[in-house]
């Protein structure tokens, strides 16, 4: 079979390709978003930009006929000419202007005037609403083998500038004119565009994503014409200066990290999980012991088994951990029965020896929900030879809530004599009414109250109250969390009429059996009031 640690990189290995790879197809899918949600952008501004273009190109060219239309000079005349190159210096739209006499060209800026017998008659190809005549497709109106635009109204005629296009057309994106109103549209990237998609698409201002292209129209309200621009997703991204392959890069980088940490505490937990029932097994938790002591008397009356626990690799974990993990996979009852038992046999004799002397051992909602709970406390009492009294069951507010299973074991636990603590009292869910129902023997004060003592925090004047509270329901108290003198002698008046338990750091810390008995011995001995930790 493959050793741990190899398992381990093993998975952690996997895990970290897995996340890269994820995280590249994240990194290169953002990157291909970011990419075309530009080009959308861009689209947008585009198509208005060439709308404004067009739109002063048709204003340019109306204004320009109108002049020409207006002037009192003779058609064709050297003057008429002369005006005709003065209005187009003026134009940066226009190529050519000149007269159209009986639908053939008489003269023009390039060409001076024109025998009517060498030109040719005109057909115009659109006439527009406003009467005025569009040539596209006139062998009077070719420059370098290509026919230009041709706009006429009355006898006035002007060649748009065919490089205009050019200007208007600065992206890489399509561009499709619609004449509203018109069966006729100027010719498209996509021929079949127009059968594809509804006509309204390229005669109302809008945007449309369509079978893997971005279209953006944006349409005139001077001028029945309407400017689409178009750019299929492929191209978006062929020309875009996002580097996809920089993102897939980042993309796949932080994948792997997070990855690495992923499959690092997935493995941890998994390993943590093991580690503990192999601890459990060989018996390698260890046990220290915390006094509880009567504020006022200053005398030892009973101590509180907390389980610690080191991994394989010496790294302490906390209980709150490795508790949690054990309920998690269902096996909490075996660190209980290790906790019994171990406390009993380092405690026996003493137990035996002091029956106002309690140990506190915590249990959990599981225990309290597991047939085999009683029968199990009841032999390892049995073989230690100690009464129920000296084992007392400390447990949470949230855990007397879980089941009728559960309240029915603590009642149990009270009939075979044994005291039960409510641990953490005032962070639960449980209030004294309900308590009082469960008949329990002591609540022990969380510390969150304790600490609050000395500042002006709300819960430091809860205290009081839930001390007269408890006396009038007759049960004890624990206060837990001292640490300073001041916390102490708070309780001194409150402990007058009823004594009152303290447990913290002021009295000891956490020690091993055999340093905590020998403490206790010493303290019965000299009738001191606190027991110090080293």
């Amino acid at each position: 079979m493959m050793p741990v640690r190899q398992r381990m990189l093993l998975a952690m290995s996997v895990g970290v390709v897995l996340c890269a790879f994820l995280g590249l197809a994240a990194g290169y899918l953002a990157a291909c978003g970011i990419a075309l949600g530009i080009a959308q952008n861009n689209l947008r501004a585009e198509a208005e930009w060439a709308l404004n273009e067009s739109v002063a190109m048709s204003t340019d060219a109306h204004s320009v006929l109108d002049k020409m239309n207006a002037s009192k000079a003779t058609r064709c005349s050297d003057q008429d000419l002369s005006e005709m190159v003065h209005f187009l210096y003026q134009s940066r739209f226009l190529k050519e202007a000149g007269r159209i006499l009986n639908k053939r060209v008489a003269c023009s800026t390039t060409a001076g005037r024109i025998d009517p017998a060498k030109a040719l008659e005109l057909t115009p190809n659109e006439i527009g609403s406003d009467g005025v005549k569009v040539y596209t497709q006139s062998a009077s109106f070719i420059l370098n083998g290509k026919w230009v635009t041709s706009l006429q109204m009355q006898d006035a005629f002007i060649v748009l500038n065919p490089y205009i296009d050019a200007m208007i057309k600065r992206t890489i994106a399509h561009r499709s004119i619609t004449v509203i109103g018109s069966a006729d549209r100027s010719a498209s990237p996509h021929p079949t565009l127009i059968e594809q998609i509804q006509r309204q698409h390229f005669t109302d201002s809008g945007d449309l994503t369509y079978r893997g292209a971005f279209y953006s129209t944006r349409c005139s309200d001077a001028y029945n014409t309407c400017m689409t621009m178009s750019l299929p997703f492929s191209e978006a991204l062929e020309h875009s200066s996002i580097s996809r392959g920089g993102f897939a890069f980042v993309g796949s980088l932080i994948g792997a990290v997070i990855g690495f940490f992923l499959s690092l505490a997935f493995w941890r937990g998994h390993s943590l999980e093991r580690q503990l029932r192999r601890a459990i097994q060989q018996e390698d938790l260890r046990l220290v012991y915390q006094p509880i002591v009567d504020i006022l008397s200053g005398r030892i009356v009973g101590a509180e088994a907390l389980c610690r626990w080191n991994d394989e690799h010496g790294m302490a974990i906390s209980p709150d951990i490795f508790v949690r993990i054990a309920e998690e996979a269902q096996f909490v009852g075996e660190i209980t029965r290790f906790v019994v038992k171990r406390s009993l046999q380092e405690f026996a004799a003493d137990l035996r020896g002091n029956p106002e002397f309690h140990l506190g051992i915590n249990i959990t909602a599981q225990d309290l929900s597991d047939p085999g709970f009683l029968p199990m406390i009841e032999h390892a009492l049995l073989q230690a030879g100690v009464s129920p009294k000296s084992l007392a069951m400390e447990l949470t507010e949230s855990s007397l809530v879980r089941s009728d299973r559960a309240l029915e074991t603590i009642r149990e636990l009270r009939r075979r004599g044994h005291l039960v603590h409510i641990d953490d009292f005032g962070t639960g869910y449980s209030s004294l009414s309900y308590l009082q129902h469960l008949e329990v023997d002591i609540i022990k004060i969380d510390k969150a109250f304790t600490q609050a003592i000395g500042t002006e925090a709300v819960t430091e004047g809860i205290l009081p109250l839930i001390i007269s509270l408890a006396e009038r329901l007759r049960f004890q108290v624990v206060v837990e969390g001292l640490e300073t003198l001041k916390q102490v002698n708070y309780f001194h008046p409150l402990s007058m009429s009823k004594p009152i338990l303290g447990q913290g750091w002021i009295f000891g810390k956490p020690v091993p059996a055999e340093e905590f008995l020998s403490k206790w011995k010493k303290a019965e001995e000299a009738e001191r009031i606190l027991l110090h930790a080293e």
